[in-house]
C-alpha cells in the first residue's frame, strides 16, 4: 500500500484519498502513541472510514479490500525494519568490540535515536550516554553504526561532534 505515500498526499477534504490519508495517519497514531485499549475503543470509528472507502471502491467496480489489515500489516513492516537494524547493530557491535578490545559490546552504554518522519528513516547517534569522550571504542562503534544503517538504507547522522 506504500502508507507514506497516503500520509502526505495532499487531496480535497472528503475525497477517496483523503479519507485514505487519514485512515492512515489515525492507525499509525493509534498504533504508535496509544495502549491497546484506546485503541480498541476508536476501532468502530476506523471502521466507519474503511466502510467509506470500501463502499467507494464497489462504487467504481472493484472488490472489498480490508484498509485496517493492510496498514497494520505495512507498520508491522516498518516495525521490523526498525528490529532488525537494532539486531544487526548489537549482533556485529558484539563480534568487533570483543574482537578488536576483548570486551563486551553493551549497547545501553551509548545515546541513539531511530526516527521515520514523511517516508524518512534515520538513526541520529550521540556517543556515550554517560561521558563526552571520543575514543578508538566510539570511533568503532559508530563505525559500525554507520555501517548497519547504509545496509538498512537508512541515513545516519553523526552527532557525537556537537
Amino acid at each position: 500500500m506504500e502508507l507514506l505515500q497516503y500520509e502526505f498526499i495532499t487531496a480535497p477534504k472528503g475525497s477517496y484519498l483523503n479519507r485514505l490519508g487519514e485512515l492512515v495517519k489515525k492507525i499509525r497514531y493509534y498504533r504508535m502513541n496509544v495502549p491497546i485499549e484506546g485503541f480498541r475503543a476508536a476501532l468502530p470509528g476506523l471502521k466507519l472510514v474503511e466502510q467509506e472507502l470500501q463502499e467507494f471502491d464497489d462504487s467504481i467496480g472493484l472488490g472489498k479490500r480490508n484498509y485496517i489489515d493492510e496498514i497494520m500489516e505495512e507498520l508491522q513492516q516498518e516495525a521490523e525494519v526498525e528490529e532488525k537494524l537494532m539486531a544487526d547493530i548489537v549482533r556485529f557491535s558484539k563480534t568487533i568490540v570483543n574482537t578488536i578490545f576483548h570486551e563486551e559490546f553493551v549497547a545501553d552504554e551509548f545515546a541513539f535515536d531511530f526516527r521515520i518522519k514523511e517516508a524518512v528513516k534515520w538513526l541520529e547517534f550521540y556517543g556515550y550516554k554517560n561521558e563526552q569522550v571520543i575514543d578508538e571504542k566510539l570511533n568503532v562503534v559508530k563505525d559500525i553504526f554507520r555501517s548497519v544503517c547504509s545496509m538498512h538504507n537508512i541515513i545516519f547522522i553523526d552527532s557525537t561532534l556537537t
